[in-house]
């Protein structure tokens, strides 16, 4: 089955099929966030927490939460930003 996906195209040597079952699944996957506040607030926070962990790890938590904060991410149902347009 994998064999399918990378199976290029003569002339340009792009996986064609892997690139449309990529574009599938993305799709598939980002559904659940209509809003787009709501994907980069996720994306932020994911890529925040990566940080946490590295090796000056209080200056990265403490980096991480104020990144977290100014975001506007929920974090207890609560903005940290103003959500009146």
């Amino acid at each position: 089955m994998a064999a399918v996906f990378e199976r290029t195209t003569r002339r340009t040597q792009v996986p064609v099929y892997g690139l449309v079952f990529a574009f599938i699944i993305g799709l598939v996957l980002f559904l659940p966030f209509t809003p787009r506040q709501s994907l980069v607030g996720s994306i932020t926070s994911d890529t925040v927490v990566m940080y946490v962990g590295g090796p000056l790890a209080s200056a990265s938590f403490v980096a991480a939460n104020w990144i977290i904060y100014r975001s506007g991410w929920e974090v207890d149902g609560t903005s940290s930003r103003s959500t009146s347009t």
